[in-house]
Parts: C-alpha cells; sequence; structure tokens
C-alpha cells in the first residue's frame, strides 16, 4: 500500500533526523560507560582487522576488569554484536560515524517494528500514532544518548517476536 510506504518513510525521515542532531555537528561517540565499551570492542575489531574471542587487556581492566563466573578476558556479548560496527566502519570508511549511524538506525528499527505490530491489530492510524510517539519516548531517547546498543537491538525484537506469533496464531485458526 502506498500510504504505508509514505508513511512508514515519513517516520524514517523524522527519526533519523532527531536522532542524528546528537552527531550533525560533533561526530565523536557519545554515552555513558557501556557505550564506551562497546564502541572500544568494535574499534578494535576494525582496526585490527579480526574478530575477537578474548578482550584485549586495556578493554578487560577498565570495564570488566576480572569476571569470576566466565574468566579474564572473556567476551561479555556475542561477537556478532561489535562486529557489526566494525563491519559498517569499513563499509563507511571512517572510525564513528558509521557507528553513530548503526545506533540511530537501529533504534528506529524498533520504531518500524511498532509500526507494523500496531497496524496489523488497530489500523494504520494507531500504528501511525505510536510509531510517531515511540521517536520521542524517553526509553528510546535515553537507549539512544546511553549508547545501549544491545538494549536497543533487543526492544527492536521484541514486537517482532510479538508480531510472528500472531501471525503463526492467528494462521493456525483462519483456516
Amino acid at each position: 500500500d502506498k500510504r504505508d510506504i509514505g508513511l512508514v518513510a515519513a517516520l524514517f525521515l523524522v527519526a533519523f533526523f532527531v536522532w542524528s542532531l546528537t552527531f550533525q555537528q560533533s561526530q565523536v561517540p557519545f554515552g555513558e560507560g557501556d557505550a564506551d565499551w562497546h564502541f572500544a570492542n568494535g574499534d578494535y575489531i576494525y582496526v585490527n582487522d579480526k574478530s575477537v574471542t578474548k578482550l584485549p587487556d586495556y578493554i578487560d581492566f577498565w570495564y570488566f576488569n576480572y569476571n569470576s563466573i566466565i574468566g579474564k578476558g572473556a567476551v561479555q556479548y556475542p561477537p556478532p554484536n561489535h562486529l557489526n560496527y566494525a563491519m559498517l566502519n569499513i563499509i563507511g570508511g571512517d572510525r564513528f560515524l558509521p557507528y553513530l549511524m548503526f545506533r540511530a538506525i537501529a533504534s528506529f528499527l524498533a520504531v518500524f517494528s511498532v509500526y507494523f505490530l500496531i497496524r496489523k491489530l488497530y489500523g494504520i492510524t494507531p500504528a501511525f500514532i505510536a510509531s510517531f510517539g515511540l521517536i520521542f519516548s524517553t526509553r528510546e531517547a535515553m537507549l539512544y544518548l546511553f549508547g545501549q546498543q544491545p538494549t536497543l537491538i533487543s526492544f527492536t525484537f521484541i514486537p517482532l517476536a510479538l508480531y510472528a506469533f500472531y501471525g503463526y496464531y492467528t494462521s493456525l485458526y483462519e483456516k
């Protein structure tokens, strides 16, 4: 439907403009401690051109020091999370901007998934209102500003999982 395409495009343009305000003037990574740690992991992979199975000492000592359960130097998050940042830096040809754009796009994916879930359940108008409101929600904005990348992405998958469950459940009973 052309109306869906237009509304999703409008949502994306507004969201991307709002979330890119933080790096339009300064392309220096921002966020709290976790944001630094995630950036440092992805940057290490990008600069050294290899994935990691053990954290470099400067990252390990800086943030987690020693984890008695999984051991010294253990990767706390799955490597693909930080590998995404490294691959985007390679594709974008820059250390900072592709990383920051990935955070903005990952945030938008949550808006996008909420749009389609609410559209299926309640229609186009409620979907647009809910999605547009999510652009300016404190939860979404603070996760973005604090640089909580794994959390951003997990919030994206919750509505997608609900939508998939809903689609599966309704397909069983449509026949």
